[in-house]
This record gives C-alpha cells, structure tokens and sequence, in this order.
C-alpha cells in the first residue's frame, strides 16, 4: 500500500512538472543583448559581518554565501538594507575514509571507519536536530537520507524517507554499542580502560574540520562525541585548499585523514536526482579511496548495482525506478561513507541597489540564473541598463577552471562564475528542476523503457581506440546496419560568436564529442584515466550514434530511457558537454599540453603523478598552451593545425580557411583574445573574462556585446529569462481537531493559495506521525472537496490504530509550477473511547461535585445570614420594648403634671373686661412644674 501511495504521487508529480517545460521571454522590452551590467566583478569576502558592511554601504550587492554565526544572521534580519532568500541548497554532512591504510601506515594507525559498521554507528552518534538547532540557529533542517526533506524526491515518496529518519534517531547507546559489535574481534584493536586501543596504543581519529563557517563547530561537536564512546581525536581545523589537497586529492592510504566536514551546494533544483546515488555513494565526486577512481575501497556490490542502474536509466517503470531509489538511499546509510548531518541556507543581498532576479528554489542565488541575470536600481529603485554588479564570493579559485574531469570547478566559489560567461545546451528550471533549453531546443523520440529505435546505418560514431602502442584511431566511422537505441533527442542549436567573434558551430559540437572519447578511453585517456567527469562516462556508455541533419540540428541516439524525457535529453546533452563552453581551438590546444606530457585533466591525477593539472585561466597552463601554440601549433595557411578526426577525408572536416580564422581569433600573448583577457577561455555566456587578478583575487566579467566593446552579441536579450523571476510556490494551511477518538472518523482541512488566490494545480500527500516512535502512523492523499480546499477525512479504522497519545499530521504539498514541498502541520491527542467517556463520566461527576459543594457552601451562607438576622430581630425586640416603656413612664408623668398645674390656676368670674365661661369650660396655657 506504501509503495502503491507512493507511485501515485510520483505519477502526480510527474503530471504536474509538465505543465512548465520550457520559458518564455516576456514581450520585449530591451534591444540590450547578454546581461543588464555592463560589468560583473567578483571579489574575495571571507566574513559575513564585512559583507554586510559592504551591502549597507552599497559597494556590494550580493554576498552569495549564509551567514557564519547566529548572530550575524539575526543582524541580517533586521537590517532594512538587505533582502533574504532561504533555500535548503547547502548540505552538511560528514564524510567517512573508508580506505584500508597502507602497510606502512597500519604498522602504528588504524582508521576505524574502514570498518562499516563503525561508519553506520555514526547515524546514532550524531544529533542532527542539535546541529540544525543549536549550530545553525534554527536556519537548516536535519538531513538524514541523501535527499533532504525539501526536495521533490522526498516529496513524492515522503514516507519512505520519514521511516529512515525514524529507525536512525539520535540514540548514543545503539552507536556505542555497535561500535563495540563492528570493532570486537578486528586484530589488535581492544577496548581497556573506556579508551578504543591499536597495538596497546589509542586509536587516534584524524579529523579535519573547515575552519570558515558553521562546520568548525561541527567538528568540535563530533570530536566530543567520538571521545565520549572511547576514541582519542585529533581534530585538525584546515581551510579549502588544504581540504581540497587531503581529502580529495591526497592519498587516502596514509592516514592523513579519517573523517571530515563536509558541505556540499546544490546550485539547481533537480526533479529527478538520480544520479546523486552513485555521486555520494558509488564514486561519482572523484574521491580517491573508490576503487572507480583507483582507490581500494568498493561499494557493496548491490549498492553499486542500484547506484549504476539509476544512473543509466536501467529500470522499466515508475515504481522500479522507486525501488531502485529506495535501496540506494537504504543501502547508501548502511554503509555511510556519508553520514548527512542538514540542510539549509540564508543568502543575503542589497535589497536598495538590486532588482529582483531569479534564484533557484534550492540554490537560491547560487542558481546559474542569478547574477548572469540581475539588474541594479537606481537611487529612486528604478531599474537601469548598465552600471557594475558585485558580488562578494567566500573564496576565490579553489579548483581548476577546465570543463572537463570531475575536478574542475567541483568547488562551489569556482562554478558560480563559471555560469556569468558559460552556457548550456539545457540546465533545469530554478523552479520545477525540469531541464529547459538554454542553447538548445530539444525533441525526444523514445522507445524505452522495452521497446528500441534503429539507428540509421549511415550515423556516426567516433573511434578512439588504440590501435598500436601510441597509435589511436581517432576516426568518424559510421554504426553499420542493425544497431539500435532506446530514444532518440534532436537538438536545435542557438550558436552565435564565441567570446574571441569567431563563430560557434556544429564543428564544436562534434569535436566536444569526440573528445568525450578520446577522455573516456582513448589517447587522452592514455595520460589519464580521470579526464573524464561521470556526465561525460554516461554518455560514452550509453551513446549510439549521431547524425548532422543541418548546421544548426544534430540527432543523438542513446540506451537511455527515463520517465521525464527531459533527463533523456539533458543525458544526451551532458550537460555542458555537447554544447560546448570551449571552443575545438583552445580545447585542442589544451590537449596538446596533456599529450606532450606537460599537464593532465584531473588534479587528482596532477597530485598522484607529481605534475601540473589544466586551468584555462591561470597558472601554470597558461605558459604551457602559451609554449604548445608557439612550437606546436600551425595557425594559417593549407597545413594549418586541425584535430584529430576533422582532416580532410573526414565526414566533418575544418576546412583550413575556417581553422586558420579560428587561430586568429583565439590569438597569443600578444594579440587576439588570450592578449586581451590573459586566459584560453573563450566562452559563449552572456559575459566574458575581461581580467583576473590571481593576487587581487578579484574576477571581472564584461557584457557581451558589441555596444560594450566585445568581439560579437550574446545570441539572446537581457530579459530572455525573465519569467523565471517570481516562483509560483504555493501557501497551505492545515487546520483540525486537538483531540480525536480513536475508533471515530476525523477530518482535517487543507487549503492550497497561490499569491493568495485559491489555487488546485497541486500534488498533496499527508502522514500522521507519531512524535514518541518518530515513526509513519498513517498516510494518504487529501480530497479536494473546493477550489483550493482539500479533506483528509480519517476513518473509524485508521483512527482505531492510533495508540492513545499526540501525533502530528503533516502534509506536503508541491505545486505544478514550483517543485519544492510546501509542510504544513497540525498537532492532536488520540484519546480511546473508553478513556473519553470515563473522562467525561469523570468530568460530570467533578462538576456536579462542584455544584453539591457550591449549593452546600450557598446554604451555609443563607444560614449564617439567618442566624444573623435572628440576632438583630432580638436586639431591634429588646430596644423596642424598652421604647415602650419610657412611653409609657412619659404617659404617666404627664398625667401627674397636668393634675398639679389645674389646682394651681386662678378661678374667674362675670363682670366688666371680659366674657365670662360657664359650666366647666377652662381656658389652657403652660404647664407650670
């Protein structure tokens, strides 16, 4: 049932990622061609507080790095100046040697991550919730699986990943313990005292740990954690280049290192990451232990199956391209020579002198979109048409600058130039991580995942085996009959000039191919064997043939199939492989370099052998190609110098006039191209090298245009890419019951908006948690019941399997337009029926209770106030009867004294003076006493 919930979201997603394929340009607004500055320059900034300073004072625009420290985040955040873009495009994790030490170094060390259960033991030893919290400040999510929880491959198959966060939960006993299981019985190794010891002495882990960002402190971190189960460590905080030299290009037999911490950054949303399997797992970065790069580690042999099947497209449905998936995420834990640790980052940018620009919703403005694209404001927040963009990088030339081993530009600071003056056939869409043409247009043909396609007999293959010592074919051989494909891709090119004027053509992009070869086992091959990065190992293993339809439309077929056609045709790309960001000119001349022994590709190869790797740019190289175009090369004229397999008698010959222009062009020391910009990059982005300043450690691109003094016009405008400015996320809201009887149906409300419009164009899925286990409860789907309105309604039986305690119910959402999940949560209680009702028996009777002792208390007051009043009637009694009887004594009195005052008075008879009385009328007056 999981896996079924799974495909339909799959397929869902799927529907939905195709609503946007390719963008469209906005209705012209600009005859400006290449980018909206005139200038770009790049410049070293090291410290996030600095690159603040600078964007404040408006001489920075954009610092493309996260804040170090909480405390420069939480300024950042209230800073009016800045704008912040939050993406979860920067991954840390640790990185586990699992290489056996060589005999010299095992007589005195032993690394106890060669043991893999010591490596898988890492899971439980490491909290990833306190490094996301604690660490980076509440800014990263905790990462356990190889994809993290904000991808569109965690999104279409959710509960599979929260069951692996959920078996691999912080727990330091389970890692204690299994370590003790992995080490007991390894020779010489024994545990005294509470300290893991080799040869009677303790085991000291060699930990190196980058010194410029948050990974120092998670050194410090993993350092104690690995004290406190029995290990000595030695944690050695280095900076990129010396990381760089050990880790990825030292030897890992001697001991110099044993884990370290490492950080990766996504620069593009990818909707089907399946190559990240073999990158991480199976040797696909170029680490030296592995044995695919000539070191003595091997991946389990099913890890290496599933990790090579994903990556050749070797499955025949949806659902077995998920069970692939599945097993290498399972088995890539098991094995652990990654343990993910978070992801998450915060870039800042100058919000007052910086337009809005398109940035990717995993990278962020570490997209190939951002900078090439960006626009300054004017003092009033207008747009404007030129002026100088800057941006601060973290470092400066970390890697070599050569587009062809897995080495060059493997580092993030090298790579985010690289996109300002170098294009792409196709690169995914910053927003749903489906491959968009950039220079190419594509149409897929495909009979996969069963099914197979002919192959034209009369299409061409390029053989670049050896036929005698030092001797290779290096011819254009056509397949024959009977040879077949699984899809076929037809690429309709945009040429236009290379940055020294010569013009782009489909001689460029056959030659690309043929040095694909030639680098995967041919002549270039011969000198070494890591010249060739694992785009260009997939395409050779699964290439087929091609044909030149016109000058601009070129057919590839290749045993490749995938359920998005789009992968299909950025297999078939490279990308950055056939369509070119080098010429066939200065390609070629770097070869020769290779060939005479003077460089070779891979820097690995470089430190191995003692010699000089390629870098187009600077260094070293430079002399060399300057020395091989001197001796070497003939530039004009009717033997003028043509690769390998484009002579005359070639199907795709140069013709002299065409590589003597191209000589030209490309130039020397003292004229052409190389004069001016000082490096053998001439590329066909929308900027190009104007200057760099090794000892400055600046880089400053300039606008390909003529207008602005180049050797040609950027084939697009300043806005083609416009649309891709504002993503189309949806918001959602989660609303519902804090309590729910189990047994009972339950329905929570899930409302999807886009910029605050309902919006349905969405893919939703929903998972009831059990916070206590960390396990998957239930899953499903919502039901749409309204524009932009869904229900999860819960059944009597699903609720009814719900032990009595709190549980989250979570849903992840991913629109057509936006593959990025959108997490919306809600918290509840199952409560049983039985405990509900004698809960709600219990309540009763502690009201009614309530209300006893209520009335009782009521009564004891109304007797109290009876009792009272009692007490006042026999007082008001007492003083009205005493009222009585001083009455009655004044009655009294008064009789007495009226009876004294009548004898008292005069008699009176007739006479003259007055009427006299008669009978016994009397008349009154006062009372004499």
């Amino acid at each position: 049932m999981k896996r079924l919930f799974a495909i339909l979201v799959i397929v869902g997603l799927l529907f939905a990622g195709l609503f946007v394929l390719f963008p469209g340009r906005a209705t012209a607004a600009t005859t400006r061609h290449g980018g909206w500055a005139d200038s770009i320059v790049w410049s070293l900034q090291g410290d996030g507080s600095l690159a603040t300073q600078a964007m404040d004072a408006g001489t920075m625009n954009m610092w493309l790095y996260y804040y170090s420290t909480q405390a420069q985040l939480q300024a950042a955040q209230s800073d009016p100046n800045l704008g912040l873009i939050t993406v979860a495009g920067s991954y840390e994790d640790m990185l586990f040697n699992p290489s056996p030490l060589s005999a010299a170094a095992s007589a005195t060390l032993f690394n106890p991550f060669e043991v893999r259960g010591v490596r898988e033991a890492m899971n439980y030893l490491i909290d990833r919730s306190y490094i996301s919290r604690e660490v980076y400040g509440g800014a990263a999510f905790p990462q356990t699986a190889v994809e993290s929880s904000q991808s569109p491959e965690y999104a279409r198959n959710p509960v599979f990943f929260a069951g692996l966060e959920a078996k691999y939960v912080y727990n330091p006993a389970v890692a204690s313990q299994m370590v003790t299981d992995a080490l007991t019985g390894v020779p010489n190794v024994a545990f005294t005292g509470g300290q893991w010891t080799y040869k009677g002495t303790p085991i000291t882990i060699q930990l190196l740990a980058r010194l410029e960002d948050q990974r120092h402190q998670i050194g410090d971190y993993v350092a104690a954690q690995l004290r406190s189960i029995g290990f000595t460590v030695n944690e050695q905080v280095v900076n990129s280049n010396t990381a760089n030299q050990v880790v990825y290009s030292g030897d890992p037999t001697g001991g110099a290192w044993m884990v370290y911490t490492e950080g990766f950054a996504t620069t593009a949303l990818t909707a089907w990451p399946d190559s990240d399997p073999y990158y991480f797992y199976c040797g696909g970065n170029g680490e030296p232990f592995f044995t695919a790069n000539g070191g003595l580690y091997a991946p389990p042999a099913t890890l290496n199956d599933a990790c090579n099947r994903l990556l050749a497209g070797q499955y025949v449905s949806v659902a077995d391209r998920q069970s692939l998936f599945e097993s290498a995420s399972t088995l890539g834990i098991a094995d652990s020579v990654r343990v993910w640790l978070a992801a998450g980052a915060t870039f800042p940018y100058a919000k007052k002198t910086t337009a809005p620009f398109t940035y990717d919703l995993a990278g962020g403005p570490w997209s190939f979109y951002s900078t090439r694209n960006t626009q300054l404001l004017d003092a009033s927040g207008n747009p404007i048409v030129g002026g100088q963009l800057n941006i601060g990088n973290r470092r400066q030339f970390v890697s070599d600058w050569e587009p062809w081993a897995q080495s060059g530009f493997t580092f993030l600071y090298d790579i985010l130039p690289f996109y300002d003056f170098a294009d792409f056939g196709v690169f995914p869409d910053p927003h749903t991580g489906l491959y968009i043409p950039i220079r190419s247009t594509f149409d897929v043909t495909t009979a996969g995942p069963t099914g197979t396609l002919p192959v034209p007999a009369t299409a061409y293959w390029f053989n670049a085996s050896q036929v005698a010592p030092t001797v290779f074919s290096n011819t254009w051989q056509t397949v024959g009959s009977g040879v077949t494909a699984t899809s076929k891709v037809v690429f309709n090119y945009t040429f236009g000039p290379w940055h020294d004027g010569a013009p782009m053509d489909m001689s460029d992009v056959l030659y690309a191919l043929a040095l694909n070869a030639r680098r995967n086992y041919g002549d270039i091959f011969a000198k070494d064997p890591l010249a060739s990065a694992f785009p260009g190992q997939l395409l050779n293993q699964t290439f087929k043939g091609l044909e030149v339809i016109d000058s601009t439309h070129l057919a590839i077929y290749l045993n490749y199939w995938h359920v998005d056609p789009t992968v299909i045709a950025a297999t078939a790309d490279g990308p950055g492989l056939t369509f070119p960001s080098t010429s066939w000119d200065e390609s070629e001349l770097a070869m020769a370099t290779v060939l005479h022994g003077n460089t070779v590709v891979s820097t690995t190869t470089a430190n191995l052998q003692g010699t000089t790797s390629l870098d187009l740019t600077k260094g070293a190289t430079i002399g060399f190609m300057d020395r091989e175009l001197n001796a070497n090369v003939t530039v004009s004229g009717p033997t003028v110098s043509i690769p390998p397999g484009f002579g005359t008698g070639s199907p795709f010959a140069i013709s002299a006039a065409d590589a003597t222009a191209r000589w030209t062009a490309l130039g020397n020391p003292a004229a052409g191209f190389r004069s001016e910009s000082g490096t053998y990059y001439s590329s066909n982005g929308p900027y190009y090298i104007h200057r760099i300043d090794t000892t400055a450690k600046t880089i400053e691109f300039s606008n390909f245009a003529t207008a602005n003094g180049a050797h040609g016009d950027y084939p697009f405008l300043a806005d083609h890419f416009a649309s891709l400015i504002v993503p189309k996320v949806p918001a959602t809201a989660l609303a519902g019951p804090s309590q729910i009887l189990t047994g009972l149906p339950a329905t929570f409300n899930l409302t999807t908006t886009l910029q605050g419009a309902p919006y349905d164009a969405v893919s939703s899925s929903y998972l009831v948690l059990n916070p206590a286990t960390h396990s998957v409860a239930l899953s499903g789907t919502p039901t749409r019941t309204a524009a932009g309105k869904w229900e999860i309604a819960l059944n009597g039986a699903q609720t009814a399997a719900l032990s009595p305690g709190a549980f989250t119910i979570q849903t992840i959402t991913v629109g057509a337009e936006a593959a990025v999940p959108s997490f919306s949560t809600a918290s509840f209680t199952a409560i049983s029926q039985l405990a509900y009702f004698q809960g709600q028996f219990a309540l009763a009777l502690g009201e009614a209770n309530n209300r006893i002792s209520n009335l009782q208390n009521s009564l004891n007051s109304t007797n109290a106030q009876l009792t009272s009043a009692q007490s006042t009637i026999n007082s008001l009694t007492g003083l009205l009867y005493a009222s009585i009887a001083v009455a009655l004594v004044a009655v009294v009195v008064a009789v007495v004294s009226t009876a004294v005052l009548a004898r008292r008075l005069p008699k009176r008879g007739g006479g003259g003076g007055g009427g006299g009385m008669t009978g016994d009328e009397e008349p009154k007056g006062p009372e004499e006493l």
